[in-house]
C-alpha cells in the first residue's frame, strides 16, 4: 500500500493515492458557526469500479439544544489519470443508499494537493485536498453564494 507521504513526493499513479487512503480515518470537522463535530471516515475499495473508493463518514453533530445528533454521508471517490502524467484528478459523486448518484465535484492533483470548484445553482463550493503527512488528511471547502458563506475544514488523523 502507498504511503501520502510517497504521493506527496509524485502524483503521478492514481491508483496510488486510492490506495494510500484505504481504511478508518477519525476526523473532526468545524464549519463557520457551528460547533466542532467528531466522527470516523472509511474509505473500502469500490469493487464495480477500477480506481474507486467508497467513503462513508459517520458522525455526531451538535444540535442547537446541545443533543448530540447522528449522521452520515458516502461518496464514490474516482481516481483517473488527468491531462498531464503528473496531474491526476479525483472526482467524488453523492451515493444515496446502494446507488451513485450526481457529480459533487472534479479535483486536479499537484504536488500534494488537490483543488477543484463545482457550481452548484448560485452557491460556488471551492474543495482543497492536502496530503499533510501519511498520517493527516485536511479537506476543506469553501461554499459562497447569495445564502451561503461557509468554510468546512475536515481533519482526518490515524
Amino acid at each position: 500500500m502507498a504511503s501520502l507521504e510517497l504521493i506527496a513526493e509524485n502524483c503521478a499513479y492514481a491508483a496510488n493515492m486510492a490506495a494510500a487512503l484505504l481504511g478508518t480515518w477519525p476526523f473532526t470537522r468545524t464549519i463557520t458557526g457551528y460547533p466542532e463535530m467528531r466522527g470516523t471516515a472509511q474509505f473500502h475499495e469500490f469493487q464495480a469500479s477500477p480506481s474507486s473508493l467508497l467513503y462513508r463518514e459517520e458522525l455526531l453533530f451538535p444540535a442547537p439544544n446541545g443533543e448530540l445528533l447522528p449522521g452520515h454521508r458516502e461518496y464514490l471517490y474516482k481516481f483517473l489519470p488527468g491531462l498531464t502524467a503528473d496531474e491526476p484528478t479525483l472526482t467524488i459523486y453523492f451515493v444515496r443508499g446502494a446507488v451513485v448518484g450526481e457529480l459533487f465535484m472534479q479535483l486536479s492533483f499537484k504536488n500534494n494537493c488537490a483543488n477543484g470548484s463545482h457550481l452548484c445553482y448560485l452557491d460556488l463550493y471551492k474543495g482543497m485536498f492536502e496530503l499533510l503527512s501519511p498520517q493527516h488528511l485536511r479537506i476543506t471547502y469553501s461554499i459562497t453564494g447569495p445564502k451561503k458563506d461557509h468554510r468546512i475544514v475536515t481533519d482526518y488523523l490515524r
